[in-house]
């Protein structure tokens, strides 16, 4: 058995879990489900399988100088555009 949130109504047993994978991929290959976001930039989003997962945190790091933020603002208009929310945290 696995706990997948360490609870014990959360114990499947490993066949269980990959059943649920199967099932997503292919619904995800059937197109019934989307795979995250969109972000407008089609490497991103084949790099991202799809766009950014829902409920998931971007961590964007780099050295200084080279546009981080410029980029994060781009990606937040770009799914604001499509009337999801998004949101900018920075430590700048």
């Amino acid at each position: 058995m696995i706990a997948a949130n360490c609870g014990a109504d959360s114990m499947r047993t490993l066949g269980e879990l990959i059943g649920q994978r199967l099932t997503h991929w292919q619904a995800l290959h059937d197109g019934t489900i989307q795979p995250g976001t969109p972000t407008g930039l089609p490497q991103l989003d084949a790099a991202l399988s799809g766009g950014i997962a829902r409920g998931r945190n971007i961590v964007l790091a780099a050295r200084p100088s080279v546009g981080k933020t410029a980029f994060a603002i781009e990606l937040v208009e770009r799914v604001a555009r499509q009337g999801l929310p998004a949101l900018v945290l920075s430590m700048e």
